[in-house]
């Protein structure tokens, strides 16, 4: 399997160094490096991806959240520093914040279930992999506390990350400007940073209804999700070339939004047609509809934050 996904991995980074286009040839020998090392990761990280599958059987959620806590920060705090002493070498920088993540989670992940099994405390609750898959009735509906907490965490991660799209499209030049100066500003960073804003809106939501559909999902339900996604992965392949060659490095991040998108759509389909307990009182997918209020407030927020970088900030 790992040779397989090597062998993919190796002719889709062939194929983005040699049909794409590239950068200019001053960093060129660093971002092979970084498209190598980003193919390389995807094979690292493929290899935890059963043990992740395995500890969100377990309810291991701790893991998961410390998992992805330990990654993200070393990711970001080892790039960054290593951007402060070398900053003209940000994709090496990258690239090793990304082997280190990369490495960690796989670490992580082996240790933590190698030291559970070990335990005489801490024995698998399971003796065949038939086991893993959430035993559920055929038809069984949403619990009004599963739906609840699923409303909660979709109500507040949107409205979260709608704040950050609000403010961050019309904030992404001052921000750029007071972070690197008018060189950053100058290029594509601010339209990068702005379509940023919107795909972490739908990294956000796609999160949460990945995590609830995997969680009800039966054993045959996860292996149709699963197909389902190697169509969708060709999609986000396809609509990378074409943004990219449309949009440049705005298009990689549209591609990803497309990606959430059909990801989104899937899951969604999944969870409205599970039946609800009678004492679900609200269906859990009006969380992603803010309140009117909150609606009309964002909404003349925004006009603000527009209005104040058109007439306030263009004059300074």
């Amino acid at each position: 399997m790992q040779g397989a996904l090597a062998a993919v991995s190796a002719a889709l980074a062939g194929l983005w160094l040699h049909a794409l286009s590239q950068p200019a040839p001053e960093v060129t020998s660093e971002y092979r490096l970084g498209v190598w090392v980003t193919a390389a990761m995807v094979v690292l990280e493929t290899a935890a991806q059963p043990l992740v599958i395995l500890a969100q059987a377990m309810l291991f959620v701790k893991l998961k959240v410390v998992a992805d806590m330990v990654t993200l920060c070393s990711r970001v705090a080892l790039k960054a520093w290593l951007i402060a002493l070398y900053p003209s070498h940000a994709i090496w920088a990258y690239c090793v914040g990304h082997a280190v993540s990369s490495a960690l989670l796989v670490v992580i992940y082996y240790g933590t279930l190698l030291w559970h099994v070990r335990s005489p405390d801490n024995c698998l609750p399971v003796k065949s992999a038939s086991e893993l898959g959430p035993r559920l009735v055929p038809g069984q509906p949403v619990s009004a506390a599963g739906g609840r907490v699923l409303h909660d965490l979709l109500r507040a991660m949107s409205l979260l990350c709608l704040v950050a799209v609000t403010f961050g499209w019309s904030y992404s030049h001052l921000l750029l400007r007071l972070y690197g100066g008018a060189l950053l500003t100058a290029g594509p960073a601010v339209s990068l940073l702005r379509a940023q804003c919107a795909y972490v809106l739908l990294l956000a939501v796609n999160g949460v209804l990945e995590c609830y559909t995997f969680a009800v999902m039966r054993q045959e339900q996860i292996n149709g999700y699963n197909r389902k996604m190697v169509l969708l992965s060709v999609i986000f392949v396809i609509s990378t070339g074409i943004f990219t060659r449309l949009f440049g490095g705005v298009g990689l991040i549209l591609a990803n939004c497309v990606n959430m998108l059909t990801r989104i759509y899937v899951c969604y389909r999944f969870v409205a047609g599970l039946p609800l307990e009678p004492a679900v009182s609200v269906p859990p997918l009006l969380g992603l509809r803010p309140p009117p209020a909150v609606a009309a407030a964002l909404v003349t927020a925004g006009l603000l934050a527009a209005g104040s970088e058109s007439w306030l900030y263009s004059l300074s």
